[in-house]
């Protein structure tokens, strides 16, 4: 039987009272043993704060040993050959995971940490191979099939830190594909979705299910959080700040979360990741939108009352994304059978019902004073409400949140009234009537001894999964072992894919030498590198091509016989010759480009400006494998004398 967990100062009351109980004949002896026994002693407790402490510092010490991987790595030694580094990544990867894997029923922790660190190689490794073969491809696929390959590992081993790893992966894939490449639209969705990482919320599924089977809210608010990232970022995506609705998306996604908190048990922990991140979101929302100033900015900018340039994105996409938001708190509703949800809601109605007036109607005075209006009364209803939950559920912390931000509407509105209406009068009243207030919430809480009546099912942290769910993780569970050899075998077997595709071109390629042009930028996980352009980039495919078409230009010789040149471009593949093929791309900012793939060259740290210097005498020449397929593969750069 497993020793149950006490907080320190619990247990010290614990140990102090039943001497006490034990002398007025409330319990006997053995009685006191047997609760004392079904409690960690002070031994234990401290071997597991040892412990936890120790697990903490070695995958510390791993992760900064990953990082100096990768840092080494992006040095790009020219003295190691390519077959070397590809070698040595591979056999540190099989070494690591096979260690792991050989003192996995010895020793579970420091096979825990052996997975981690294998899981950091292989990301290394992916890089690595970018860099070898200097690859020019769209690097957030290399985070991606970083965390696709830690998920596995992190679901069968149950370990939280591998968790952490996938998830900090997956927000930093989020990041990069919709900060920076959102103009990209996905090949699946026939050009009407942009790219909005679409792949998170399946890949994080399973992780959100591991969460609630471990009944931890720290495991459960760590892919919360990944999933608001996520949701947040959408604005990004569908341009929302350009009809001005980011805030308002920010602060309905903030009340939907709070509404999910609320479908929760009272008590039951697991919500609580909810009610703080909708928190946080609603309530850093409600602050501007609840001051003069902001609307009278969207009055000048004049977001209101325009015809919409972009009808699309202007109306119907936020019209669809805000109907989906209404659709989903409708159906928590549904779960929440008390008053409990009552500001979630209307929150949830006070940002959409903003978002659609700020799309179609225009900015006017009486308008403008509504929204003020109903902005206050929305902070002031959340921060009743967190009082209310810290009140139900005696915890202090959503107490003393709901007081703080009640503080920081005060405040608010002591700088609009001071500067606009009222001065110094005006503003004390309001400061008077907050302490009434601060005072009438302190004595509500000191006289607050008991909790509300709930039966022991609505304090329990317990989830009641489906069938479905814990028999597939049964099914894992059984057959641990041969999964985590699946994990590694595809960890190796993606690497290796990645190393047989980049080197046919330069195993059955012809050699021609381009000129070409570069500057000198820096990768963080491959170091410096020259980003390369050739006469072909200048050249004009015949025809019109959606984005990822292919593109095929074909080649001839200059006159030195040495030099080769593009002579046309199209889209149709040339029957005879020799021919380079691209893609159809274009940049964040619309204009049409071709990439071929051959575009980046890394070096060593240090040594770019040398291949600078050459590219600006005219004297800089790379060499590149062009297979029969058309496919072209950078081998080595060359200075002309």
């Amino acid at each position: 039987m497993n020793k149950q967990t006490l907080p320190e100062s619990v247990r010290r009351w614990l140990s102090a009272a039943l001497p006490t109980w034990q002398q007025q004949g409330l319990l006997g002896p053995e009685q006191a043993a047997g609760i004392l026994a079904l409690y960690e002693d002070e031994q234990s407790v401290q071997a597991r704060r040892g412990s936890l402490v120790s697990f903490t510092l070695y995958a510390l010490g791993a992760c900064l040993f990953g990082f100096a991987a990768l840092l080494v790595i992006g040095f790009n030694w020219d003295a190691i050959p390519r077959a070397a580094k590809l070698a040595v990544v591979l056999a540190v990867i099989s070494a690591t995971h096979g260690s792991a894997l050989w003192i996995r029923r010895t020793s579970p922790t420091a096979s825990e940490i052996g997975f981690f660190l294998g899981c950091l190689f292989y990301g290394a490794g992916i890089w690595l191979i970018g860099q070898a073969f200097h690859l020019d491809a769209h690097y957030p696929d290399g985070v991606f099939w970083w965390a696709v390959g830690v998920l596995a590992f992190a679901l069968v081993l149950d370990s939280l830190l591998l968790h952490c790893l996938f998830v900090a992966l997956m927000a930093m894939w989020a990041g990069m594909e919709m900060q920076s490449f959102a103009h990209l639209r996905p090949w699946w969705a026939a050009g009407l979705l942009p790219n909005g990482a679409w792949a998170l919320p399946v890949l994080a599924a399973p992780g959100l299910l591991w969460a609630y089977r471990r009944s931890s809210p720290w495991a459960v608010g760590l892919y919360v959080a990944l999933l608001v990232w996520w949701v947040v970022l959408q604005a990004v995506v569908w341009r929302f700040g350009q009809t001005s609705l980011s805030l308002f998306w920010i602060g309905g996604v903030g009340a939907l979360l709070m509404l999910a908190a609320e479908a929760h048990r009272s008590g039951n922990r697991l919500g609580t990741p909810y009610r703080v991140w909708g928190a946080l979101l609603a309530a850093g929302s409600l602050i501007p939108m609840s001051s003069w100033p902001y609307w009278n900015y969207l009055g000048r900018a004049h977001y209101w009352g325009q015809p919409p340039l972009d009808y699309f994105h202007q109306l119907v996409v936020p019209g669809l994304a805000f109907g989906i938001l209404t659709l989903a708190g409708v159906g928590l509703c549904f779960r929440v059978a008390n008053r409990r949800a009552m500001v979630p809601v209307g929150v949830l109605g006070l940002m959409i019902g903003l978002a659609i007036w700020n799309l179609l109607l225009a900015n006017d005075w009486s308008g403008a004073v509504v929204a003020v209006t109903l902005g206050n009364v929305a902070m002031i209803a959340l921060s009743l409400y967190l009082i209310q939950v810290g009140a139900r559920e005696e915890r202090l912390r959503p107490f003393a949140a709901g007081v703080l931000y009640f503080l920081i509407w005060a405040i608010a509105r002591y700088t609009d009234l001071f500067n606009m209406w009222g001065g110094m009068l005006m503003t004390a009243s309001v400061f008077a009537l907050c302490g009434i207030a601060i005072v009438v919430v302190g004595r509500f809480w000191s006289q607050l001894k008991r909790r509300e009546s709930m039966d022991s099912q609505e304090v329990t942290s317990a989830w009641s999964e489906p069938v479905w769910v814990a028999s597939l993780f049964s099914w894992a569970r059984e057959r641990t072992r041969p999964i985590l050899y699946s994990a590694v075998g595809f960890q190796l077997l993606f690497l290796v894919g990645m190393i047989a595709i980049e080197s046919a071109p330069l195993v059955f390629g012809k050699t021609i030498l381009l000129r070409v042009q570069p500057v000198d930028p820096r990768d963080f996980f491959r170091g410096d590198y020259v980003i390369l352009r050739y006469d072909i980039h200048n050249m004009t495919p015949t025809g019109t091509l959606e984005r990822g078409a292919p593109v095929y230009v074909s080649l001839e010789p200059e006159d030195d016989g040495r030099h080769w040149r593009g002579v046309t471009a199209s889209s149709t593949r040339p029957t005879t010759g020799d021919y380079l093929v691209g893609r159809s791309d274009s940049t964040r900012w619309g204009s049409p480009r071709v990439q071929f793939g051959i575009e980046a060259f890394y070096v060593q740290e240090g040594k770019g400006l040398a291949w600078e210097e050459a590219a600006r005498q005219g004297n800089l020449t790379a060499e590149i494998a062009v297979a029969p397929w058309g496919q072209a593969k950078l081998r080595r750069l060359l200075v002309d004398r």
